[in-house]
């Protein structure tokens, strides 16, 4: 069976990588998540219509998904934190404190 491409939205803060996905009508059990080397997937599997449904419009998608994504810099993968409300999956990955902004304050003589 052939994985549909999982949609996201992604962005960044100073602090971390925010990473939203709709996942309407699955339980969150059924979602995996895992960090490996410097790659984030996300797979699971949508419910399938019920066995000898004839439909008059197919536009939903059934079956399994996945996402893979990649990051340039650094991540704290320990801190990972994975929230689902509403059919709605967040993600916080924070950066690694090597990468985060630092201020430097001037000192005046």
């Amino acid at each position: 069976t052939q994985e549909t491409l999982l949609p996201l939205d992604v962005w960044a803060t100073p602090e971390a990588f925010q990473v939203n996905a709709y996942l309407p009508g699955i339980n969150p059990e059924d979602v995996e998540i895992t960090f490996e080397g410097e790659e984030l997937t996300i797979r699971g599997k949508l419910p399938a219509a019920p066995e000898g449904t004839e439909f008059i419009k197919r536009e939903l998608y059934h079956g399994t998904f996945a996402r893979r994504l990649g990051f340039n810099v650094p991540v704290d993968a320990d801190h990972i934190e994975a929230h689902f409300h509403n059919g709605l999956l967040s993600l916080n990955i924070p950066k690694s404190e090597a990468v985060k902004p630092k201020l430097i304050k001037i000192q005046a003589k």
